[in-house]
């Protein structure tokens, strides 16, 4: 026998159709069977399929498990490709010339690689391109993304256009906007400009609103998308444009102002931790959902281009609770 329990993002569908997702090596006749010889139980009941499941609610499979796992084989294949040694660098691209490449970051990734050895986006990028004439200069990441945040990512594949972009990043002509949901009630957009000291020995970024030694200025631009509540916690979802670029930058500057993004460990409040541990949120939900490259500059072929990366699945399933405006 195996159990599941029901999670936040999975609440508000019917049994069977939850069920479907989660044997999809059954057929249907089978899982319905199950139901109907209560090999299969919704909080230790027998059930039709037709119930709505809510988070907390627990499901009981009394298969084998050699069958559990027959039945289970296609959720598994999904799951290993989600998992950081078992992914495809060609299935995150989302543009690509002779030039650049710019990729969709998978949360759980480092940018590039650190003391611990992770296998990196860049140690990825380099087998990706390994057959490519290098010229003497190896291709790399352009931008930095911390490892928990999801999103667009330039990479640059000869050393020329690396300085282009770089120089471009540095100018902060690259426009570069955020989602993320935070926790409390933003009511009205927000211009933030403060300083940030960047704390070696914690590896954390300290915020104030006074210039000192060691402090460099930090500007943030904050857009509400939308306010609501979640288990009556308010949470507001934002669209951030960064017009400085430091480090830690977004969940330090939220933070500050007491709206620190949901899942953020390093910079949560009390109210923050204790919503994402009810909605298991396993990382902070901050994800680059777009940039977009100035007109008439060096790099002819991207001038006014504007690349967009998907929201990703923890960040929709949150949103698909609410009457959410499509983004633009």
């Amino acid at each position: 026998m195996r159990e599941y329990k029901i999670s936040f993002c999975d609440e508000g569908q019917k049994l069977i159709k939850f069920l479907f997702k989660l044997l999809p090596g059954a057929s249907k006749s089978l899982i319905y069977k199950s139901l109907r010889k209560k090999n299969i139980l919704y909080n230790n009941k027998k059930a039709n399929g037709n119930e709505i499941i809510k988070s907390g609610d627990v499901i009981e499979i009394w298969f084998s498990d050699e069958t559990l796992e027959n039945f289970s084989k296609k959720e598994s294949k999904e799951i290993l490709k989600g998992n950081i040694e078992n992914f495809s660098f060609k299935d995150i691209i989302l543009y690509e010339n002779e030039d650049i490449i710019v990729v969709n970051k998978p949360k759980g990734m480092l940018s590039q690689r650190d003391i611990s050895r992770q296998k990196s986006l860049n140690d990825y990028l380099l087998e990706y391109i390994k057959n490519s004439n290098y010229s003497g200069f190896k291709p790399s990441i352009c931008n930095r993304l911390d490892k928990n945040t999801s999103g667009t990512l330039i990479c640059a594949k000869t050393f020329k256009i690396a300085r282009e972009i770089n120089e471009l990043i540095k100018n902060h002509v690259i426009n570069k906007k955020y989602l993320c949901l935070v926790f409390g009630d933003i009511k009205d957009d927000l211009y933030l400009k403060d300083y940030l000291f960047k704390n070696v020995e914690n590896n954390k970024a300290i915020v104030s609103n006074e210039k000192k030694e060691g402090f460099l200025e930090i500007k943030t631009k904050v857009h509400v998308i939308k306010s609501f509540k979640l288990h009556e916690y308010p949470v507001t979802f934002l669209e951030v444009t960064l017009l400085t670029g430091k480090f830690h930058q977004i969940r330090a500057h939220l933070s500050y102002i007491g709206h620190p993004i949901l899942g953020d460990r390093k910079y949560g409040n009390n109210e923050s931790l204790e919503i994402s541990k009810i909605l298991e949120i396993g990382r902070q939900l901050l994800h680059s959902y777009s940039i977009e490259f100035p007109e008439n500059h060096c790099l002819k072929e991207l001038s006014g281009m504007k690349i967009k990366a998907p929201i990703p699945k923890d960040i929709m399933c949150i949103l698909n609770k609410t009457k959410m405006p499509t983004l633009s």
